[in-house]
């Protein structure tokens, strides 16, 4: 069993990050400095807030974590091999077959088979 922290963009937004950076070099191009500056802003606060830290489990298969908390509530997305399996709040204990997420002070603690293998960002 391999366990990984990862940084990324999250998929969703990837599309609109893009298109707000090649528009701002075609505003740019055309002599539209203010809106070329306007849209980079733009895409670089877009591309800030995308980015997504998740924790990865790897054995025979693979499980993708990511958490956010709003207020006293965790919101824990999980996806096996890519696809999602499960997307909820997290008050205290959740069991999810071989997964289970247990909310502590510091964070959520993700148990894999028993064995705790580390905490949610």
């Amino acid at each position: 069993m391999e366990v990984r922290r990862l940084t990324g963009l999250r998929k969703d937004y990837a599309p609109f990050v893009v298109i707000l950076f090649c528009s701002s070099i075609a505003a740019y191009l055309r002599g539209m400095d203010f809106l070329g500056t306007f849209l980079l802003a733009l895409g670089f606060g877009l591309f800030s807030s995308s980015m997504g830290r998740y924790l990865v489990i790897l054995d025979g298969g693979e499980y993708m974590l990511s958490a956010r908390k709003r207020g006293s509530v965790y919101e824990v997305k999980v996806l096996r091999d890519g696809s999602p399996l499960w997307s909820g709040k997290v008050l205290d204990y959740v069991r999810l077959g071989e997964l289970a997420l247990d909310t502590r002070s510091d964070g959520v603690a993700v148990v894999f088979r028993e064995k705790e293998v580390g905490k949610l960002p």
